[in-house]
């Protein structure tokens, strides 16, 4: 009863320095998991093969996961809790000079953690940021189409069942989404218009 009662603490607990962690591993899971996903459907042949490894991989670890699947979580507050005591052991002894500097480190860090939030929110809705990107990320694409396209016409058929990035699709919803965003405006803008004139010929 009493370690049910710690194992709820401690995944309830807040983490005072590391809670980005957290944030990051969910993220880099579902990236990874989106991709995984994208690959086993575009894999072609070897599908039914995936399928089949998977299950049995699946079913394998599965108890192994059951076993281990708190151990992150414990090992990141664990962790947690000793740099809270390093920093507590570091205000308590530390002379002032050394303060001033790691509070000036970690004000530097916060303004670059908000200017690092800043851009991806606005890549995210397609800022300035956005469009410098899908140019870039065509041309990296090409480059990775083309590797994979040279690698298979010279005998290596591994890489024939890698999946070519879709460059022409993705250029072509990049501009449907900026016409869309032209239209939008111009709908918006003609509503406007409309409605001055209504207000006009009352």
């Amino acid at each position: 009863m009493a370690d049910n009662q710690i194992e709820t603490e401690n995944k309830n607990q807040e983490l005072k320095h590391l809670g980005f962690v957290r944030i990051v591993a969910i993220q880099a899971l579902v990236c990874v998991s989106n991709i995984y996903e994208y690959a086993k459907q575009n894999c072609g042949p070897l599908r039914s093969t995936v399928g089949t490894v998977e299950g049995t991989v699946t079913t394998v670890l599965y108890p192994v996961y059951e076993k281990l699947k708190d151990f992150p979580d414990d090992l990141l507050v664990f962790i947690d809790h000793k740099i809270d005591e390093a920093i507590n052991k570091f205000d308590e002894h530390a002379p002032p000079f050394a303060k001033q500097a790691v509070y000036q480190a970690q004000g530097l860090i916060q303004k670059l953690t908000l200017k690092t939030v800043k851009v991806v929110n606005e890549a995210q809705t397609g800022g300035p940021l956005a469009e410098k990107a899908v140019p870039t990320a065509a041309h990296w694409s090409e480059k990775y189409n083309n590797v994979i396209k040279d690698l298979t016409r010279k005998g290596y058929a591994v890489f024939g069942y890698l999946p070519l990035v879709p460059v022409e699709e993705i250029a072509k919803a990049s501009k449907q989404g900026e016409a869309g965003k032209k239209g939008t405006a111009a709908v918006s803008t003609g509503h406007k218009s409309d409605s001055d004139s209504n207000s006009d010929s009352d």
